[in-house]
Order: structure tokens, then sequence, then C-alpha cells
């Protein structure tokens, strides 16, 4: 399967650009009050080229005991765990990825749970090229959402893991958010593995949650002072790729 996003920053006209996700996965709350969402499923050999740092391939909001394989997305977020909608019923749990590839794009994988109470997930052989990282592995935080005050922070289960991680370094390319300004080494790769800044938690790289991630090296990064592979805390509003991640 091949899907065609169209990033086009620099134009006004929005209306001529596909900025989404080529597969998203949630919840449908029936009138009853009965939530419905994806389960049992094997999403494999997909193809996705042109999207941009905040979308990609696929985005999970609410699915169960899924398995992603083979995914390769040029630009974007390849699989996208980030549950933001928090619909009533949302749950993710029992993800299995595989083979999941980045190209120039923003990370192979991202997992942020905002408020959302989720299970574990499983991912093995993560490659990415020329991305702002191969792996994200965000915190949880309170957050008010359609009018509803989540008070407390959201998770993944304490069982995940990540497993075979290979990010390959490039100058160009890489995206970060709109927020984002690499200074000086700008769509530069930045790291192999980032942990996002966490706002409820005085301890910027505690994200809340468990996960384990083994076997992750770095290829063609500059500075070899510099432990890419360290899963660091990342503020996305002042980040020099120079001289982060911490020197070892």
């Amino acid at each position: 399967v091949f899907t065609k996003m169209k990033y086009c920053p620099y134009l006004v006209d929005k209306t001529k650009c596909l900025n989404t996700n080529a597969i998203a996965m949630g919840n449908y709350l029936s009138p009853d009050n009965v939530s419905y969402h994806p389960t049992n499923g094997h999403v494999f050999n997909v193809t996705n080229t042109g999207s941009w740092g905040g979308y990609g391939l696929v985005q999970v909001q609410s699915a169960e005991n899924i398995l992603f394989e083979n995914l390769d997305s040029t630009g974007g977020v390849t699989l996208r765990m980030e549950t933001g909608m928090m619909l009533p019923g949302s749950y993710v749990g029992n993800i299995t990825g595989r083979g999941i590839i980045c190209r120039q794009g923003s990370s192979a994988l991202l997992a942020s749970p905002h408020s959302q109470k989720n299970g574990d997930f499983y991912v093995y052989d993560v490659i990415s090229y020329g991305c702002f990282s191969a792996i994200n592995v965000g915190p949880g935080y309170p957050e008010v959402k359609s009018g509803i005050n989540h008070t407390n922070s959201g998770y993944y289960g304490n069982n995940s893991l990540i497993h075979n991680v290979v990010a390959v370094y490039d100058r160009h390319g890489s995206q970060c958010d709109d927020r984002c300004r690499l200074n000086p080494l700008n769509g530069s790769s930045c790291a192999v593995c980032i942990n996002a800044e966490n706002k409820a938690h005085p301890q910027p790289n505690s994200i809340g949650y468990k996960v384990d991630i083994q076997n992750v090296s770095a290829v063609g990064f500059p500075y070899t002072n510099v432990n890419y592979t360290k899963c660091a805390a990342f503020d996305r509003h002042n980040t020099d790729c120079t001289y982060w991640p911490t020197p070892n």
C-alpha cells in the first residue's frame, strides 16, 4: 500500500495541502454509550511520503491487539501513539510494531499518552534515516480537553519495550515542529532516543512509566564526546544540536 501526503509549509493557501495521517485509529462512542475501537488487526507493508512533522503514516488514539509491520514513512512520524483526543472509552494496549522506518522526518516512533491511561506496547527493529530522532518517548501530563479537566497524567504500561534501534545521521531534511529551533544545525538529526519535556514532574527526564529500551545505535553522528543513544530530556523550545544530548 502506498500513501502520499502533501506538505507545503510555505504556501499561504493551505487548502492545497494534505496535512493529516495516512491511517488513523480511534474509538467510536455509540448513542447507548458503548465504545468501539480497532481490535485484533494487522497493518503491514505500507509506504508513505510527503508528511510533515505533526502527522505521519499512522496515529493510534484507541486500539487493542494490533500488529504494525513493515511501515516506511518519508516525513512525519511513522508510528505515532499519541493519545490526545481522549474520548470516553479510549484506550491503547497490546500494540506491537516491527520494522518501523522513518526517512527525513520527525521520528520513527512516538509514544505520548497525554492524560490517557494506556497499556503496553512492544516495538522492534526501528530505523531512522536523517530524522530528528529515531524514537521519542514522552510523558503524560494533566490537561483540559473538550471541556473536561483531566487532572492526572496519562501513561503507557510499565512492560512496554523498544528493542533494536538504529539512527543514521543526516544534516539535511529532518523535521521538528514549528516551535523547535535547531541552531545552528537546522534540519539535522539530533539523537537516537529522546524524552519529551515533562510538564508534570520536577525531574524533566522522568516520563512517569517504564519502557525497556535495548540495543540502540547511532551511525554517522558528529561530536564523538556525545552519547547520542542515551535517552535524554528534550526541551523542544530551545534545542541546540551541537551540544545536546549531554556529553558523556
